[in-house]
């Protein structure tokens, strides 16, 4: 039973720091991505996932970012316990744009 409860905490703990990114576009080629985490998840995490991002909008190694980015700290609003909560996240955004090479 204690090796069961331990895999299924392993397993949790696992999943505590996935991120996700989304993107608007700017035009002339430029785009707003931003890669959101919960509270564990770290700069270096989120700027991994807008580099996915930014490869999968404009191609491997055709984009460059304006600057090191905005990073801060969100709040989701989630039911919870009978009532709404704030739950504090990670947030990092950067402007980019595709290159030609």
């Amino acid at each position: 039973m204690m090796k069961l409860f331990g895999i299924t905490s392993a397993a949790l703990l696992a999943g505590c720091s996935l991120s996700v990114a989304n993107y608007k576009e700017l035009g002339n080629g430029k785009y707003d991505i931003n890669a959101q985490g919960n509270i564990y998840t770290d700069r270096s995490e989120l700027r991994a996932k807008i580099e996915s991002k930014a490869a999968s909008i404009c191609g491997e190694g055709k984009y460059k970012f304006e600057d090191d980015g905005k990073f801060e700290i969100s709040k989701t609003k989630v039911y919870m316990n009978g009532s709404m909560q704030d739950i504090p996240g990670h947030r990092l955004t950067i402007i980019t744009s595709c290159t030609d090479s």
